[in-house]
């Protein structure tokens, strides 16, 4: 039965319920008398079960308090069994005589009123009923009010409940209430839902606060998952697609433009995003000359150079609103076929790697004119293969096909001069190099084992990292730093295609391989930009794989449900890491993705709501 309590305090009026109660007690009870008095030949047995029940209406009635129904019920109890012992009585004189002293008893526990103890005992059933009564009121029990016999609260009554058993054994709580009972308590299970104010108690990952705002992807990487899906979804092509293999890719810096170099006439397309759709801009009118090899957006969006692979081997494009225009062809140009560009963090000098001495060409723009600076005093030996401004812009790396096959320059206003070379070189071509965010570290993939080269540098000298102790399988093919500068990624040509390392200090450790490995050799890698993904582009179905990562493990997402059509040379996020593009040998060339967004969780007003997660 419920007991409640009103907001008028303490009442001295018995509830209808409770008054039944005790009147249908009492009059059980002195059934149960009658009963025995009549036939005093009970068995020793149901001698025992009356005691029994005597007993256990007793413990029931001293360890909750005020619940009369509970009494009335080990009364009937005790009429039952003392109704039994009468139907099947063939026990001795001496056995009828404790029968009745158990009834006697019994009779006590039902209806002494005053607070007397039966003997050796405690107070009666009809007692705690009386006591159940002046407690009750309206329907609702006043924790702060008292009555006019006690000053029980709840406080007290949880402080001088029963904690053992009668046995001895302790009673076992769940968030203090105690718990009876046979059966498997299930606490704290995956799905479960915690409405508290306590929250230190329901700490990440195991428990996730559902108070509307966006899961951190990185505390629940697997349930992120499972709340947004896995990569999000293929876009639509665009109505007009590059015309021929793709090789390299870009975002603008705002991630409205995307540009894609490919083989055949215009050798560069342009799109523009509107929403999720991306429209192919009219073609500039002057068009790159040949296959286009690279492209890059200046730090500002305004300027896009292409490479390519006939001459002026360099196009820059200036932007006005969404029209591109082709500026005037740089008075020197690079002597060779492009095959790399890189602006510097300023924008104000831009890099070309290309196939012929001297193998660098270096602009520096003035408004829209971008003039040659003198070729540095000592230049690189062989095809320049790659570039990259550190991010302060005062250092230029540049791969090439000959030893010491990377060539690392400092810029001091427009003079870059040649460092010396590092003590130890990486030991074949050089196909890609990358700084660190802070410019602290420079990686150069190349083609003869370790096929990956780690410099740190150290004011104007660069000097090799101990190898790491894994080392990629095969040819190092492009390389990329998370946006934290803890991890490394390398595509190489050999399974398992892609390995990623952790950076402590100066240590760079390999991780455990994914689960899942790309199916063939990999070519471009790229980070998202907040560090959660990692995208690799390869040569085999499904040519792109993407990773989540979740601490020091990278996951592969379920493969999207559209794959792009062909090898996959590049790929890139968008600047909000919302989309994803990746360039592919085979029609429609360029394939968009979507991530999908992550979906909050709502909690019930003036609530913490914690979900268990299971993690």
């Amino acid at each position: 039965m419920a007991i409640y309590r009103g907001t008028g305090g303490w009442s001295n009026t018995t509830g209808t319920a409770e008054a039944d109660a005790v009147v249908a007690a009492q009059v059980a009870v002195q059934n149960a008398l009658t009963q025995i008095e009549t036939d005093l030949t009970a068995s020793e047995s149901y001698k025992n079960k009356a005691e029994a029940a005597a007993i256990t209406a007793t413990n029931s009635a001293t360890g909750i308090e005020g619940y009369a129904n509970l009494a009335a019920t080990k009364a009937v109890e005790a009429s039952a069994s003392a109704t039994a012992s009468a139907n099947s009585a063939t026990a001795s004189a001496n056995s009828a005589n404790s029968a009745s002293t158990s009834a006697t008893l019994a009779s006590d526990w039902a209806q002494k009123t005053t607070g007397e103890v039966v003997t050796g005992q405690g107070y009666s059933a009809k007692y705690w009923a009386e006591q159940a009564a002046v407690y009750v009121a309206d329907g609702v029990i006043v924790d702060t009010a008292t009555s006019t016999l006690t000053t029980w609260s709840s406080s007290k009554i949880d402080t001088d409940k029963q904690n053992t058993l009668v046995s001895g054994t302790n009673i076992k709580t769940i968030n203090g209430t105690s718990v009876l009972g046979s059966g498997n308590l299930l606490l704290n299970v995956t799905g479960d839902i915690i409405l508290t104010k306590n929250k230190s108690n329901y700490l990440p990952p195991s428990w996730l606060l559902a108070d509307g705002s966006l899961i951190d992807e990185l505390t629940y990487a697997d349930l992120s998952l499972l709340v947004k899906g896995p990569n999000g979804t293929k876009l639509t092509n665009p109505s007009v697609l590059p015309t021929g293999q793709s090789y390299g890719c870009a975002f603008s810096p705002d991630g409205v433009y995307l540009s894609v170099a490919h083989d055949t006439s215009p050798f560069i397309t342009i799109y523009k995003r509107s929403g999720d759709t991306f429209t192919k801009l009219a073609d500039p009118s002057a068009l790159p000359t040949g296959t286009g090899r690279s492209c890059a957006f200046s730090p500002d969006g305004v300027y896009l150079s292409v490479t390519h692979a006939t001459s002026p081997f360099i196009t820059i494009y200036k932007r006005s609103g969404d029209t591109f225009t082709k500026l005037a062809d740089p008075s020197a140009l690079p002597t060779g076929i492009g095959l790399g560009c890189a602006f510097s963090p300023d924008g104000v000098y831009l890099s070309v790697t290309h196939a012929t001495s001297p193998f660098i060409t270096i602009y520096k723009r003035s408004g829209d004119t971008f003039t040659k600076l003198a070729d540095p005093s000592a230049l690189p030996t062989g095809t320049g293969t790659g570039c990259a401004f550190s991010p302060d812009g005062v250092y230029l790396s540049v791969t090439h096909d000959v030893s010491p096959f990377v060539t690392i320059y400092k810029r001091d206003v427009d003079v870059f001069t040649k460092l010396t070379n590092p003590s130890t070189l990486p030991t074949g071509t050089g196909r890609s190099c990358a700084f660190s965010p802070d410019g602290v570290y420079l990686s150069v993939t190349h083609d003869v084992s370790p096929f990956v080269t780690i410099y740190k540098r150290d004011v104007d000298v660069f000097t090799k990292l101990t190898n790491p102790s894994t080392l990629p399988t095969g040819t190092g093919r492009s390389c990329a730093f998370s946006p934290d500068g803890v991890y490394l990624s390398v595509t190489h040509d050999v399974s398992p295609f892609v390995t990623i390392y952790k950076r402590d200090v100066d240590v760079f450790t390999k991780l455990t391989n994914p689960s899942t490995l790309p199916t063939g050799s990999g070519y471009g890698c790229a980070f998202s930009p907040d560090g959660v993904y990692l995208s690799v582009a390869h040569d085999t179905s499904p040519f792109i794989t993407i990773y989540k990562r979740s601490g020091d493990t990278f996951i592969k997402l379920t493969d999207p449900s559209a794959l792009p059509a062909g090898i996959s040379i590049d790929c890139a996020f968008s600047p909000d890491g919302v989309y994803l593009s990746v360039t592919h040998n085979t029609s429609p060339y360029i394939a968009t993705y979507k991530e999908a967004p992550v979906l909050p969780l709502i909690t019930s007003i003036d609530a913490f709501a914690y979900i268990k997660t299971g993690l």
